[in-house]
């Protein structure tokens, strides 16, 4: 009934889903209007290619993802918790915390992400609880979607991929057939964007090469000269233009003047991605103060939040998308909005600092370290360590700090801190 009535209020605040910029790059591809590539994930592509045959434009893909979040999310708090109090409370406080709820807002991949792993969890939660095999398989089934939509996906899945395997109250297995198993399924789930995109015929976009050349501009910046390989660049690209473009929080910028190469607009040679590795590793190498800087400044937002001086597109996007007949376009929703003035009030608080919920994961360790707690340490420990590997990462690989790469995050360590602390152990039943 929670989970019923939060759908409800998702859709009733939110209908048809918010998009940004890479919303409407991800639905064209999506309708063929754009080549299929592996920047934008084509498992997402293909789900909106379907949701949008029953209901045009976003909100197909929208009622999905909100379903699928907060139906594993009751279905979590249902294996969780014993009363009937505890399920209501935790299914609500978790999906209506304000940094969670504006998220769900978006059509993103990130959401999808994020649901795929809830449903993972709740099945997870089954299958060690002596559920069938489908529990198992679909547990597995949604660690590897949650890999299809993010390439950085693999770190949060990763816990609980090792929680899936190990042994619970399921057959008895030796140690090493269960580590086995991890480490022939961590393969899978490493393998799996690269396979999909594969499979489904997209073209290569190499999305890792922006990163690269951000990292290398913010070093060239510091150090006042150009670094980036000749083969990426034009003659005339000057350190200046690049000081111009460079926002420490953000990567798009640095690209404004239009001399670099992205391999996002035109494919590398394997010569381009051998000179850009070596670059990137010579850059970091030997200005490693400087690195850490550039990549500091991105933390500091990601970690401890966001002011009033920065773009509030970090963190959310009030807009739909509109003219899906013709020609799909981002238009901005009223002024009167009741969720994007909410958003405008709330996005600048320590609820939109990734270290809050790294530090609630950190709690719920440590209530689940407590003797009376002993029946929920598993889910607890690899739903924080989930949410350790969600945020850490991007530590260096995030191309800016936008907020909606820590959606899982948020999650998690509320699912976390709610299971170590309020969960009671259960009873054994005695026949007498």
């Amino acid at each position: 009934m929670a989970a019923a009535l939060g759908l409800a209020l998702t859709c009733a605040a939110f209908w048809p889903g918010w998009a940004s910029s890479d919303s409407l790059q991800q639905y064209l591809t999506a309708t063929g209007r754009l080549r299929l590539d592996d920047v934008h994930p084509p498992l997402m592509a293909g789900l909106w290619h379907l949701t949008d045959a029953m209901v045009p434009g976003s909100g197909g893909l929208f009622l999905l993802f909100a379903t699928a979040w907060w139906g594993g999310l009751a279905a979590c708090a249902w294996a969780l918790f014993e009363r009937p109090w505890q399920r209501w409370l935790a299914t609500a406080l978790v999906g209506l915390w304000p940094a969670a709820f504006l998220l769900l807002a978006h059509v993103w991949k990130d959401v999808g992400m994020a649901a795929a792993l809830l449903v993972a969890v709740a099945a997870t939660l089954r299958w060690q609880g002596g559920g069938t095999r489908w529990s198992g398989a679909i547990a597995l089934l949604a660690l590897v979607a949650a890999c299809g939509f993010r390439h950085n996906g693999v770190f949060a899945a990763w816990p609980l991929l090792v929680w899936l395997c190990w042994p619970g109250a399921n057959a008895a297995a030796r140690v090493r057939w269960r580590v086995g198993a991890v480490v022939l399924l961590s393969l899978v789930l490493v393998a799996t964007p690269a396979t999909i995109a594969r499979l489904s015929g997209a073209a290569r976009g190499d999305a890792w090469t922006v990163v690269a050349l951000w990292d290398i501009g913010a070093i060239s910046v510091a150090q006042d000269r150009m670094l980036m390989p000749a083969s990426l660049v034009m003659p005339d690209l000057t350190v200046d233009e690049l000081r111009a473009g460079y926002l420490p929080y953000a990567n798009p910028p640095i690209f404004g003047s239009g001399k670099l190469l992205l391999s996002l607009f035109v494919p590398y040679t394997d010569a381009q991605r051998a000179a850009l590795r070596e670059a990137w590793w010579n850059a970091v190498r030997r200005h490693p103060r400087d690195y850490l800087a550039h990549r500091t400044a991105l933390a500091w937002h990601l970690l401890l939040g966001y002011d009033a001086a920065l773009p509030y597109q970090l963190v959310y996007v009030p807009e739909r998308l509109v003219d899906i007949d013709t020609q799909p376009r981002l238009a901005p929703l009223p002024p009167d909005d009741l969720g994007a003035r909410a958003a405008r009030r709330l996005w600048t608080t320590p609820l939109f600092a990734g270290a809050l919920y790294l530090a609630l994961a950190s709690f719920a360790i440590a209530g689940a370290l407590r003797a009376s707690r002993r029946a929920v340490r598993a889910p607890v420990f690899a739903l924080s360590a989930s949410a350790f590997g969600n945020a850490l990462p991007l530590l260096a690989i995030a191309g800016s700090a936008e907020f909606r790469y820590l959606a899982w995050s948020v999650v998690a360590a509320l699912l976390a801190v709610l299971a170590a602390w309020l969960a009671q152990q259960r009873r054994p039943v005695v026949l007498h």
